[in-house]
């Protein structure tokens, strides 16, 4: 499979796009990919691909500046790329958390509700939503690529 392929397959995944490897880079239009990622920042590519140490810093740095991602061009460095910008266990425990107590807020008929003290809204739990798809997502690829 090729990087481009790869790539695509990635975003499409992450998005929550279903299409086959047949059909990836043909049948996804430019125009719901720019839909889907409005908004995302790539932070450019690491070119050592040797130096892992060079592209861990180069991803902490991006994660610092903002960026959401970072745009790769090995396979190696997806690992360590979702290790940095993908979400922790902690995030994803307080995620399911808010989404939990949104429900009952929301049978409760309640616009808000507090989860450890902080307050949620409408803003907060999609956040928690896309934050368990990117992770669902990242599981996904990472079970569906050969070691």
């Amino acid at each position: 499979m090729s990087i481009a392929t790869r790539f695509t397959m990635t975003f499409a995944a992450v998005a929550g796009l279903a299409f086959s490897t047949a059909e990836a880079g043909q049948s996804m239009a430019a125009a719901e990919i720019e839909e889907t990622f409005r908004g995302i920042t790539l932070d450019g590519v690491y070119n050592d691909i040797k130096n892992e140490q060079g592209f861990a810093e180069a991803c902490t740095q991006g994660l610092e500046l903002g960026f959401d991602g970072k745009t790769l061009i090995h396979p190696s460095q997806v690992e360590p790329c979702n290790a940095t910008f993908g979400p922790d266990e902690r995030e994803l425990e307080f995620a399911a958390r808010v989404l939990e107590a949104w429900k009952e807020a929301e049978a409760e008929g309640k616009g808000v509700v507090t989860v450890d003290g902080r307050m949620v809204e409408n803003l907060h739990v999609e956040n928690a939503r896309r934050l368990l798809a990117e992770a669902e997502a990242i599981a996904r690829l990472e079970a569906a690529t050969p070691a």
